[in-house]
């Protein structure tokens, strides 16, 4: 549980895991937050069929997000 007796998904737990969120989080100002949910935990195609949650590694969380920003429509500068 978050605070406030908010429900964490279970991926919230691992660093990496967060580090992506976060790095995502930090470049998506105005974007629903469920939004933000479906595009870290469903699969992507350029990701080999595997959600960016699963997919990231220590070495990978730059791509990795790349990948959910171009699923929201964000350009990173």
């Amino acid at each position: 549980m978050g605070p406030r007796g908010q429900k964490l998904p279970d991926w919230q737990l691992d660093p990496v895991k967060q580090q992506l969120t976060q790095t995502v989080l930090q470049e998506v100002e105005g974007i629903d937050h469920w939004t933000i949910y479906r595009a870290l935990s469903e699969p992507l195609e350029g990701l080999g069929d595997r959600s960016p949650v699963d997919a990231v590694t220590h070495g990978t969380i730059d791509d990795v997000a790349e990948a959910v920003f171009n699923v929201l429509g964000v350009q990173v500068h």
